[in-house]
C-alpha cells in the first residue's frame, strides 16, 4: 500500500488494506495492531521508540482503533464479488 502524505510503500494487515480500499482511511484494529509487534499494549498505540529503533516511520503505520469500532462507510453502493 501507498502512504498517502510521501508515496512510499509500506506492508500493512490484509484488513488494513480493505479498509483503505473500501472507506477511503488508513486504520486498523487494535488486535491486528499489536500483531506487528510495534504497538505500545498500554497506551493502545505505536511506540515511538519501536518504530524508531526498526526505523519505521509512525506516518506510514495506520491508526488503531478499538476492536469493535466504525471503521468508516463504502458509500451507497452495494459491494459485489464473483467466486469461480
Amino acid at each position: 500500500m501507498v502512504n498517502p502524505k510521501s508515496n512510499d510503500l509500506f506492508d500493512v494487515a490484509t484488513n488494513t488494506y480493505f479498509l483503505d480500499r473500501l472507506t477511503c482511511t488508513s486504520v486498523t484494529n487494535a488486535t491486528t495492531a499489536s500483531r506487528k509487534f510495534l504497538m505500545n499494549l498500554e497506551a493502545g498505540e505505536w511506540d515511538e521508540e519501536l518504530c524508531r529503533q526498526f526505523g519505521i516511520p509512525i506516518d506510514f503505520l495506520p491508526e488503531i482503533r478499538p476492536t469493535v469500532r466504525d471503521f468508516g462507510c463504502g458509500g451507497a453502493s452495494a459491494i459485489t464479488a464473483s467466486v469461480r
